[in-house]
């Protein structure tokens, strides 16, 4: 029913529920234990980028991806 890419749409910092991220993980977690079906779906995902966030620039933060391209930081905005 395509769910798990709701869900992960849904992964984005919100200043009204700080919890958003941890509500989809522990949702995430839930749908896939024991679920090779839902595993396999995530594991066949690809990255498509990094989505830069209002709420992260009005808090002068910015999102950073290494050179590996493995590991995303939140990091300080660039004046």
């Amino acid at each position: 029913m395509d769910g798990i890419p709701l869900l992960l749409d849904c992964c984005h910092i919100d200043a009204r529920n700080p919890l958003l991220i941890q509500w989809v993980v522990l949702a995430i977690r839930n749908l896939c234990e024991g679920n090779t079906e839902n595993q396999a779906v995530i594991a066949s995902m690809n990255r498509q980028g990094v989505v830069e966030s209002r709420v992260l620039h009005e808090l002068g933060l910015t999102l950073n991806e290494d050179e590996d391209g493995k590991t995303i930081r939140v990091v300080p905005l660039k004046k």
